[in-house]
C-alpha cells in the first residue's frame, strides 16, 4: 500500500455500499473510531490505522459494539475480522470513501 503496487491478492477488502457506509455513520461507528483514535473516517476522505496500538484500541471498541440492526451488525463482525487480519499481520486498515 505505502508503494501503491498492491494487487488484489495482497489485499482483504470489504467493498460497502453507499447505504451500509451511512447506517454505521448514522450509528456513530466511525466518529467514534476519529474520537477515539485522531483519525478521519468520513465519505469523501481516505485514511488509515496502521500504529499497533490505535488498530488493538478500535479492535477492542468495535467488538463491544452491539448495534441493532443484524445486517449492520453481520457487517460489524466483517470489519472487525479486518482489524483482526491487520493486528495479527502487522499491517493497516485503510479506508477509501
Amino acid at each position: 500500500m505505502d508503494f501503491n503496487e498492491a494487487g488484489d491478492h495482497d489485499l482483504i477488502q470489504l467493498v460497502l455500499s453507499e447505504s451500509q457506509f451511512y447506517q454505521l455513520d448514522a450509528f456513530g461507528v466511525f466518529s467514534d473510531l476519529n474520537n477515539m483514535l485522531g483519525c478521519l473516517i468520513d465519505d469523501f476522505e481516505d485514511d488509515a490505522i496502521t500504529n499497533k496500538q490505535q488498530l488493538e484500541e478500535g479492535l477492542k471498541y468495535l467488538k463491544n459494539v452491539r448495534l441493532k440492526d443484524d445486517r449492520i451488525q453481520e457487517l460489524m463482525e466483517e470489519i472487525i475480522c479486518l482489524f483482526e487480519e491487520a493486528v495479527k499481520r502487522q499491517t493497516g486498515v485503510y479506508f477509501f470513501f
